[in-house]
């Protein structure tokens, strides 16, 4: 099966186990990081998905979030292409506080995009 519909099959088995629908998720929860990947800021949202308080984010790797179902390969390709000055788009499975996990759709941008 190629990865999206691999995605879109955990997406749809996935949605009556979240409060939130995937759409939802996809387009409300930000947060930003520092160059060093600690996490700058989040919005309510991110917090409310994640299950993890502000003061526990703050600060902290973004790493924190990240589900051991993601393969290492993803966020080397992900940092090679920021590094390069370029965005990132992708599909990543995060990891709630309580061991739960959601989808977002990632957009990464660079400083340097806003001009």
């Amino acid at each position: 099966m190629p990865a999206f519909e691999w995605v879109h099959v955990q997406l749809h088995q996935q949605k009556g186990m979240i409060s939130l629908s995937p759409p939802t998720i996809c387009n409300s929860a930000l947060s930003t990081t520092s160059p060093q990947s600690h996490i700058t800021y989040v919005n309510p949202d991110f917090i409310k998905i994640s299950g993890f308080t502000e003061e526990e984010l703050l600060g902290q790797p973004h790493n924190i979030v990240r589900h051991p179902d993601m393969p290492p390969a993803a966020f080397e390709h992900m940092w090679s292409t920021l590094k390069s000055g370029r965005s990132w788009m992708g599909l990543v499975k995060n990891r709630c506080k309580n061991g739960d996990h959601y989808w977002v759709s990632a957009a990464l941008l660079n400083k340097s995009d806003f001009g």
